[in-house]
């Protein structure tokens, strides 16, 4: 999907870097950070490590336990790759928020006129109130290679606002067009899941070498 996120959605990405940082000197380091606005200015000091900034929702507990209940201020280690792989990762911040989900079809305004994009919309939207499982039109129409055209949760400033003010009040169950035509991009939206409200967590988390 074209929608730019604002954050990573996967914790750490591994890379291998030659003469890796330790775990001392990673928590010594990670005592500078207090807060999500300082991500940024500490990612360019420490331009030559492997960090990586994420978000994790209360819903998330059982897969990501470690971070949604430990306290803000408060590191942890992971391992990944059977202890291949060694991460300290540090809580920033915790916060209630509403987020919601959906699956998308995806029309480029770059290769399709919008008067094509909207005839093909009109189509799919009768298909589906007769029947037509989105899914399917998903795999038959949309232009982005999501087969499935379902997005993880998301919150308020992770997507364009255009998308955002369209899809966030909106019904389970309602399905709807938006338009991004500052960006060319136009999707048919089926709104999948009543929006909930729930704890967002805020972490980063660097490598290091044993």
């Amino acid at each position: 999907m074209r929608i730019k996120l604002l954050v990573i959605l996967t914790l750490i990405i591994a890379t291998t870097t030659i003469n890796a940082q330790n775990k001392k000197q990673v928590l010594k380091a990670l005592k500078e950070i207090k807060g999500v606005d300082q991500v940024n200015a500490f990612k360019k000091k420490y331009k030559d490590w492997t960090i990586q900034s994420a978000y994790t929702f209360g819903i998330d507990s059982i897969e990501h336990h470690q971070v949604v209940n430990t306290p803000v201020g408060n590191v942890f280690t992971r391992q990944y790759d059977n202890g291949k792989i060694n991460v300290v990762v540090k809580v920033l911040a915790r916060r209630i928020d509403e987020i919601c989900k959906v699956q998308y079809i995806f029309f480029d305004g770059s290769k399709m006129t919008v008067s094509e994009i909207d005839s093909t919309r009109n189509i799919i939207l009768d298909r589906y109130n007769n029947g037509t499982d989105f899914t399917t039109l998903v795999k038959e129409y949309t232009m982005d290679g999501n087969p499935t055209g379902e997005l993880r949760w998301f919150f308020k400033g992770v997507m364009v606002e255009e998308f955002e003010t369209a899809v966030m009040p909106k019904n389970k169950g309602d399905i709807f067009t938006v338009d991004v035509d500052s960006r060319k991009w136009y999707y048919v939206v089926l709104k999948t899941h009543k929006n909930i409200k729930t704890t967002v967590t805020d972490s980063i988390g660097i490598k290091y070498g044993i």
